[in-house]
């Protein structure tokens, strides 16, 4: 428990789980689940609130200060792989951002988990320009759930109990880059760090396909105990 009473993790675990972390565990060099994510910088601790989620965060971040994976990290999914993520994280602006990534240039494969802007959409990004986008945009200074996947044949995508998204796509290739919580470092080689002006509270991956029942499913026990 932390000084909110509450469990220390939101997002439920299934039996394909590859990596499960909060906050606490980013910033003190631990893990629940999977590799211990390397501090870059000083990313500043957020002190459990008296609102929700009521745990401690980890952020703002820029392309100095941010966690990070090797090139060989559990996030390279490729190939027939299915897989999902889940980040918990708020932002504190409308600025466009790449709060989770498995590749740190996006240029030769991996993915990211991307926010448009606060007036268009959030979402999943490979390389290759394929999207899949949310039909609504993340809210400022609002805690959100964006979850993001792989089915076998579609690139897909949820915000918190919005309508399910999906686009055609094959997997992600193999992208040999690090893995970044807080920033991509820059996207398609054009420099800006897109990092994220907010906070991490909890980010997870697990080798399931994603489904509009499975996301939905783990927003709402989320929220059952946020």
């Amino acid at each position: 428990m932390d000084n909110s009473g509450k469990a220390p993790y939101m997002i439920p675990e299934d039996a394909n789980v590859v990596m499960h972390v909060n906050a606490i565990d980013l910033l003190g060099g631990t893990a629940k689940v999977g590799p211990v994510w390397t501090i870059n910088g000083t990313v500043p601790t957020v002190p459990a609130g008296a609102s929700a989620p009521y745990r401690e965060g980890a952020g703002p971040y820029s392309g100095a200060n941010n966690f990070s994976l090797g090139t060989t990290n559990v996030l390279q999914f490729t190939g027939a792989q299915v897989w999902s993520a889940c980040l918990i994280y708020l932002k504190n602006d409308t600025s466009q951002d790449i709060p989770f990534c498995s590749c740190g240039f996006n240029t030769t494969g991996g993915w990211i988990m991307i926010d448009q802007t606060a007036t268009t959409s959030a979402g999943v990004n490979f390389p290759a320009n394929v999207y899949a986008e949310t039909a609504v945009a993340p809210t400022a200074n609002t805690v959100l759930v964006l979850q993001i996947g792989w089915d076998g044949n579609h690139i897909c995508c949820q915000l918190n109990n919005t309508a399910y998204q999906s686009q055609t796509s094959a997997n992600a290739s193999a992208a040999s880059q690090n893995a970044y919580i807080g920033t991509g470092i820059t996207l398609a080689g054009g420099g800006n760090t897109y990092a994220l002006n907010g906070v991490v509270y909890e980010a997870y991956a697990t080798q399931t396909a994603p489904s509009s029942a499975l996301f939905t499913s783990i927003y709402n026990q989320i929220i059952a105990v946020m």
